[in-house]
């Protein structure tokens, strides 16, 4: 999918990350360091998340030479041809 498509979901992961940090400040009186930690992680696995969206597409070829096996009665041939190549997956 293209990644603006994902785009309303980062958002809202990174929302809930924010919202989930006050939550668990207010809670269980976590030191700033935990909430931190857990924050940090929280916004790189929604990015994460999020660049896992993507799709590659890739293009490309050229040209192809090459000899044909030998034919009687003229023996080797000489092969010319082009090469069409697209590929698409996701991000690992």
């Amino acid at each position: 999918m293209p990644l603006q498509a994902a785009f309303p979901t980062l958002q809202s992961d990174i929302e809930a990350a924010f919202k989930k940090m006050i939550d668990a400040a207010q809670a269980d009186g976590d030191t700033s360091d935990k909430v931190i930690a857990q924050l940090a992680r929280d916004l790189a696995i929604a990015v994460h998340s999020y660049t896992l969206q993507a799709v590659v597409v890739a293009n490309g070829g050229g040209g192809i030479t090459g000899v044909a096996a030998p034919l009687a009665p003229a023996g080797a041939a000489p092969v010319v041809g082009a090469a069409v190549v697209t590929v698409s997956g996701n991000l690992l």
